[in-house]
């Protein structure tokens, strides 16, 4: 596989799985955990050396774990599916002044950070999503339980086929996953 593929995947995919995002604050923890004991295994030893190696990959890890908050919160603020990055049918992207997309990131970041430590139910954001399934807006789409009706002129969500003057819609499925892969 080329190194801009790997890259390319790597991009794709980063901050847009709770199960790994789960697993990236894991495994900074334990290393930090790792690392208190060795250091003072170090101190009695009178050696700094393990404690250097290990807080290394200690920082490295949680650098890794902050990147995926970050690119999460992103994508979450700027209106895009953070779990897909897809911007498909889920109502519409507002745009914020600075201030408010801040305040907006700051809160999601927080709050991302607290569910990968805490919860093993990460970003569950909402309970219920429809499948759309329809060769419109690119294929699989995803409604809102709020607004189950796709809209194939603008690939928008809707509460109901009145709400718009489209006359080509799918009323999408609730099949049993949250469209989050």
């Amino acid at each position: 596989m080329p190194t801009a593929s790997i890259f390319s995947q790597f991009v794709r995919r980063i901050g847009s799985c709770p199960k790994c995002m789960r697993e990236a604050f894991l495994a900074a923890a334990i290393a930090w955990g790792i690392t208190a004991v060795v250091g003072a295994a170090g101190f009695v030893l009178n050696s700094s050396v393990p404690l250097v190696v290990t807080a290394s990959f200690a920082i490295l890890l949680s650098l890794l774990w902050l990147l995926h908050l970050l690119v999460f919160s992103l994508r979450a603020t700027a209106g895009k599916d953070p779990i897909d990055g897809s911007v498909p049918a889920i109502v519409d992207t507002p745009s914020f002044p600075r201030r408010a997309f801040i305040g907006r990131f700051a809160s999601v970041f927080v709050g991302a950070a607290l569910a990968t430590g805490f919860s093993r139910q990460v970003f569950a954001q909402s309970s219920q999503w429809y499948v759309c399934n329809t060769a419109f807006c690119g294929g699989k789409a995803c409604c809102p339980t709020s607004d189950p009706i796709l809209n194939h002129c603008t690939c928008r969500c809707f509460k109901a086929s009145n709400e718009f003057s489209c006359g080509s819609y799918t009323q999408c499925n609730l099949d049993g996953s949250d469209c989050r892969g």
